[in-house]
């Protein structure tokens, strides 16, 4: 059962959690559920599981408590059933925030002693691969091979002898190497030492898809703007908050192949002193 961190639909969540239980007692159903958060009708219970019914906000505390999610948890349930609720945009973006700020607080943070996870690029290559490669440690010619540009056999081994080390990675109950963590950070500001190489490599990375991959699996565009420092920070946040959704988006679907999302805003000038309008237009009126 995944994190409830993972969704952002309450209906998907309660249905999968529905499923789950399901799967490991056969004797959980409906009724049982609606005794317990006092609905009213198995019925009403199907509807609310398809997303075609309200959740008031005493119910959605009651199936917080059932399904025993613990407080953050709850709080990011409670969130979910808003935004999955709300009537307009700007209610829409406020839930949306309340859930990105929970959620980010439950990311796993890259300590000190796994900073190595940036050393090179295919260590999170190789770390998001195994999320839907089936490896159980043996055909590294092939892992090798599944990823673009392909590295070599002993990189692949090197990867995942460097992801066990650190924690990043475990076998799961069919033997297979899985990420130990769906969802994972930097932290706040860490030390350019550790993360700058990968930055850059990830650049170059960029910059060869212009030449290695097709215009219809990779997409770079740019734009370059004049911005005040309030300007620069508001900015900053929407660029934050794509992130937080582009993360969202990748955690609903079904996912085939890894990509590598960049994001850049880097000055191309000094700070200036803004010439007022009236001047700008004064230094454009001059005598023949």
């Amino acid at each position: 059962m995944r994190s409830v961190y993972q969704y952002t639909e309450y209906h998907l969540f309660l249905s999968d959690f529905y499923s789950y239980i399901k799967s490991i007692d056969s004797k959980f159903s409906y009724r049982y559920i609606c005794q317990k958060t006092q609905i009213k009708s198995p019925g009403h219970l199907a509807l609310i599981l398809q997303g075609k019914a309200r959740v008031s906000s005493d119910l959605a505390i009651r199936l917080a408590d059932f399904c025993r999610l613990k407080k953050r948890e709850s709080d990011y349930f409670l969130a979910m059933v808003a935004y999955s609720q709300a009537k307009t945009s700007e209610e829409k973006q406020l839930e949306f925030e309340k859930m990105a700020h929970i959620s980010e607080a439950a990311l796993h943070i890259v300590h000190a002693d796994q900073y190595k996870f940036y050393d090179s690029w295919f260590y999170t290559a190789v770390w998001a691969l195994l999320d839907i490669y089936p490896f159980q440690g043996e055909d590294y010619e092939n892992l090798a091979a599944s990823l673009r540009p392909t590295i070599t056999s002993a990189q692949a081994k090197e990867a995942l002898e460097l992801l066990q080390k650190i924690g990043m990675i475990a076998k799961d109950q069919r033997g297979y190497y899985r990420p130990k963590q769906a969802v994972i950070d930097t932290g706040y500001r860490p030390p350019p030492e550790a993360v700058n190489p990968f930055v850059i490599s990830m650049l170059e990375k960029a910059r060869e898809s212009l030449l290695a991959s097709p215009p219809e699996e990779r997409t770079l565009s740019w734009t370059t703007l004049t911005l005040s420092e309030k300007g620069y920070l508001e900015v900053l946040e929407e660029l934050r908050n794509f992130r937080r959704r582009a993360m969202a988006i990748a955690e609903q679907n079904e996912a085939d192949q890894v990509y590598h999302l960049n994001m850049q805003l880097f000055p191309l000038s000094e700070k200036l002193v803004p010439t007022p309008p009236s001047q700008a237009l004064d230094s454009l009126n001059w005598s023949a």
